[in-house]
């Protein structure tokens, strides 16, 4: 599975992920430090809990797709091509994984066609109980992800971080990536 954490602060976004990756029943370790399921592609930064392989098609995904315009219409819109990519690609036309993205000062949770604007703080994944309780608390998400580290089997160390600033163009689309559909 994963955890990813999310805190909007007045100047950043902070993003953390754990970085278990598992084949079956066996957690995969020479791939810890290969593939995360948090990411950065141009000024948008994006954690996925769920299927490694959905996480990937995501990622190649966006190198030729754009978000238009970083609010619940525009992530909707782009999850909706994505979902007809996917299908066309391999078969497959679900979304099974929940992500975060966050961009231009804005910070977003996904679960299938569910997106919500994230104000203060956010986990998805194996252990969110345990990360947003320790939110809840004060911790930043990188020690989120450690409580959660410690105390559900699901998630494993080492703990990535990826931070998006807040500025002055926070409201603006995100640049994710040429539109060539």
């Amino acid at each position: 599975m994963s955890v990813v954490a999310a805190r909007v602060y007045d100047d950043r976004i902070e993003v953390a992920a754990d970085s278990i990756c598992v084949r079956g029943w066996s957690k995969m370790n020479s791939a810890e430090k290969k593939h995360t399921k948090l990411f950065r592609f141009k000024d948008l930064v994006v954690g996925g809990v769920g299927k490694s392989e959905e996480i990937s098609l995501f990622q190649r995904y966006m190198k030729s797709h754009m978000i238009k315009e970083m609010n619940e219409d525009g992530i909707l819109d782009f999850l909706i091509e994505f979902k007809r990519w996917k299908k066309d690609f391999c078969g497959d036309d679900e979304i099974e994984n929940r992500y975060i993205l966050a961009s231009k000062g804005q910070c977003y949770s996904t679960n299938g066609f569910f997106v919500f604007r994230v104000n203060d703080y956010y986990a998805i994944g194996a252990g969110d109980d345990f990360a947003r309780g320790a939110m809840y608390m004060g911790a930043t998400p990188e020690q989120a992800v450690k409580v959660a580290c410690d105390l559900c089997v699901y998630v494993s160390e080492p703990i990535v971080k990826e931070i998006v600033p807040i500025n002055e163009d926070s409201g603006q689309g995100a640049d994710v990536g040429e539109d060539n559909e």
